[in-house]
């Protein structure tokens, strides 16, 4: 999906970075900017989901991709990084 990553639902896990925001309007910042893409606004973007982690064990948000991706995107290891 070009430089980042897009999380999909499905089976799997997959690793990422949790910060902590604690500021609302921050949040719903972000909400606009991921909502966006922005070579083209007619495109699909991201939506903001609740989520359960397994470590730490705890709720939070997850942006996940509305768009459709290739199947050969799909990265085995749930590490974009490797």
């Amino acid at each position: 999906m070009g430089r980042y990553p897009a999380l999909k639902e499905g089976d799997g896990s997959v690793h990422g970075e949790l910060y902590q925001i604690v500021n609302d309007k921050v949040l719903a910042l972000l909400d606009d900017y991921e909502a966006k893409d922005d070579q083209d606004a007619l495109l699909p973007g991201f939506t903001r989901k609740l989520i359960q982690l397994l470590q730490p064990k705890m709720k939070t948000w997850a942006y996940y991709y509305d768009g459709n991706l290739p199947e050969k995107s799909l990265i085995e290891s749930g590490n974009w990084e490797r």
